[in-house]
């Protein structure tokens, strides 16, 4: 797929699912900045792993899954700092 045409579709993912991904994880992380940091890696790995993505889901619910991952990782390291 040419660069202009992923560019395009990206685009219309943030503008579609944006807030829904950032209020998921307010409410999760409790932090109005780290959910948007969140938001936006769940962006550019989705951007990065686009050739990956075989439509079995849609569009939502592969960028939900990406971001869930993303706050489990962040809760992971949370505890690992406490541990330490």
């Amino acid at each position: 797929m040419e660069i202009g045409k992923i560019a395009e579709e990206t685009s219309t993912w943030v503008d579609e699912y944006s807030d829904m991904l950032f209020n998921y994880t307010k409410v999760r992380v409790n932090d109005h900045e780290l959910a948007k940091d969140l938001v936006q890696d769940t962006f550019v790995s989705a951007l990065k792993a686009y050739s990956d993505f075989e439509g079995k889901s849609t569009v939502k619910t592969w960028l939900f899954s990406i971001l869930k991952r993303k706050i489990i990782d962040h809760w992971r390291k949370q505890e690992s700092r406490k541990t330490k």
